[in-house]
């Protein structure tokens, strides 16, 4: 910006001129202008007696304009006299009483004040004798495309004139050209070729506008820097936003893999830009709403309007060379936009996550490397292998159900002279679950006795899964008898169980019993065949129905009436289903 610089330059101790500082927005116009002029108010330079600074913003008359000129404006040193402080204040003071006390006056007679009889004239007035005291200004217009709509842009480029050639104020204006209605820019061009000197495009680069927010030490500092070249963003406010978003999560992410940084640290910049910069048409604002929603790589162009869009295509093209991947950090990341609370619980978690995956692959390249070495070099490689074997055992790369790998592993090491009885201990204290399944129990050639002991002792004997009694007579109704399982499943069970299964509550036992264990009554007396499995479940059916009924009257009323079971000897025995 040494250029620019250096017209300001001639511009301040030069003739009366009138400048345009124009460029898009958030680039940081006003922030190059405020330090400019700061640096220059405290160097003495500059032939002007004071310096007012004017934000247009949500102004809507002439009036309002002059006002917020005179009143606003400070001497050009920065240290006004007291003289010329009270001044400016008594005269304002005056004026405003005396325009409110006839105010009051009529007001009091129910005249509003639009109708009160030279009110306004008088406040017309008092604003033109201040306006009378502007001379030999800087006046800085801020804000022009956001002034208030009953302000005409022509009516104030004649003010901006007068000031300049009536006046000797040096005036300059900033604003986003981009953003003027139509109307406005209209006017502008038509009226600038008489007003306006010299126009100055502000486009400072991304390099300028990054490092006026970020320090070189500061948290993703690289991975900010990578999205603003890949999305050339410059826009000052957006890189504002991106630092307070990492500045909020930062403390998440101490002595956190560095690949797990560079990913939350792209995409967190690149959806806070996405969220913020809606400016552009409407297919490419859509097309930004969907990076807040949708995975990267599920973004495409799909409608024909898209396609057509030169905005929509290439930051379609920027997305898909960038290198930003697709995270889990994205929802935690859009929920913080939205509510302006971290979520830290949540980016810990998805960290972790991460660092597990960046592990992983960092290990498996450690191995890669073990073998590389030992393979293909005759060089004096031992300490660097050792070091690499010792690293994948202390991040559990080696010990977590990995038996192949580890063997391998504990021969080169045992070669090469390392200790390795603590390393076996603790594999198989890591896979304990795997030695008593019996999973290494193929394994031949393994080569430690340790291991070798271990493999044949620790296996423990696998629990067969009962069935249910419940289960059981389920499928004997659903299948209208009983199969092979069922009998085998039966004939296990005591007449104790059975009897267990009786007292307790269930509404389905009745018909479990009726239509289940009733198969085998009527069994009995079809079948002249001694069937040695349906003889075991009747007797421990009628021992437990024996049992029930002698605990009571009503359970022996209860078993006679809804059952038909009599105690009587085994060949005798009926059991019917009512």
């Amino acid at each position: 910006m040494h250029h620019l610089d250096s017209y300001l330059d001639n511009f301040l101790n030069g003739h009366s001129d009138v400048v345009v500082l124009k460029g898009s927005w958030g680039v940081g116009k006003t922030w190059y202008w405020n330090d400019y002029i700061k640096k220059k108010r405290q160097g003495g330079g500059g032939q002007v007696d004071k310096y007012s600074y004017v934000s247009l913003y949500g102004l809507n008359s002439i009036e309002q304009v002059r006002s917020k000129i005179y009143h606003g404006a400070e001497s050009w040193s920065g240290e006004q006299d007291l003289a010329t402080v009270l001044s400016k204040d008594e005269e304002h003071s005056r004026s405003r009483k005396l325009a409110n006390y006839l105010e009051g006056l009529w007001r009091a007679k129910g005249e509003q004040h639009e109708t009160v009889p030279g009110l306004n004239k008088l406040s017309a007035a008092l604003n033109a004798l201040s306006h009378s005291r502007i001379e030999n200004y800087l006046i800085c217009f801020d804000d022009l495309e956001r002034k208030g709509e009953k302000l005409e842009l022509k009516e104030l480029m004649g003010l901006i004139d007068e000031l300049n050639q009536q006046r000797a104020c040096k005036i300059l204006v900033i604003f986003n050209e981009g953003a003027l209605s139509e109307k406005d820019a209209r006017q502008y061009e038509e009226n600038k070729e008489k007003v306006i000197d010299t126009e100055f495009l502000y486009e400072p680069d991304i390099k300028h506008n990054l490092g006026l927010v970020f320090k070189r030490e500061d948290f993703c500092f690289d991975e900010v820097r990578f999205v603003c070249e890949a999305f050339e963003l410059s826009n000052i406010r957006i890189l504002k936003k991106i630092k307070r978003m990492l500045d909020a999560h930062q403390g998440a992410f101490i002595d956190c893999k560095k690949q797990v940084v560079t990913d939350f640290g792209r995409h967190a910049s690149l959806i806070t830009w996405a969220y913020f910069s809606m400016g552009g048409s409407q297919d490419l604002k859509d097309l930004k709403r969907r990076i807040l929603k949708v995975p990267l790589t599920a973004i495409k162009l799909d409608q024909a309007d898209e396609k057509n869009s030169e905005s929509c295509r290439e930051l379609y093209r920027a997305l898909s060379t960038s290198g930003v991947r697709d995270t889990k950090f994205r929802a935690p990341i859009v929920r913080y936009l939205e509510r302006g609370t971290p979520e830290l619980s949540e980016i810990i978690s998805i960290k972790e996550s991460a660092e597990l995956v960046v592990s992983s692959q960092t290990d498996r390249d450690a191995w890669d490397r073990v073998w590389q070495l030992y393979e293909n070099y005759f060089s004096d490689d031992a300490d660097e292998i050792i070091s690499l074997l010792q690293g994948l055992m202390q991040s559990g790369y080696l010990i977590n159900d990995n038996l192949g790998e580890f063997l391998k592993a504990i021969r080169l090491l045992t070669v090469l002279g390392v200790d390795i009885d603590g390393w076996v201990e603790k594999f198989i204290e890591q896979n304990r679950s795997e030695f008593e399944r019996g999973s290494y129990e193929g394994w031949r050639d393994i080569g430690n006795e340790r291991l070798v002991t271990a493999i044949a002792t620790m296996r423990c004997v696998p629990q067969v899964k009962r069935w249910s009694l419940d289960d059981i007579l389920e499928n004997i109704i659903r299948h209208g008898g009983w199969r092979e399982e069922e009998m085998k499943e039966l004939c296990n069970y005591t007449a104790d169980e059975m009897y267990a299964w009786l007292k307790s509550n269930d509404r389905n036992k009745a018909r479990r019993i009726r239509k289940g264990l009733a198969v085998f009554g009527r069994y009995k007396q079809s079948q002249a065949e001694r069937h040695e499995g349906v003889e075991h479940v009747l007797l421990i059916t009628k021992q437990a129905f024996t049992r029930l009924a002698a605990e009571s009257p009503l359970n022996n009323l209860r078993v006679d009436e809804f059952y038909s079971f009599t105690v009587t000897p085994l060949d005798q025995l009926t059991f019917l289903e009512q």
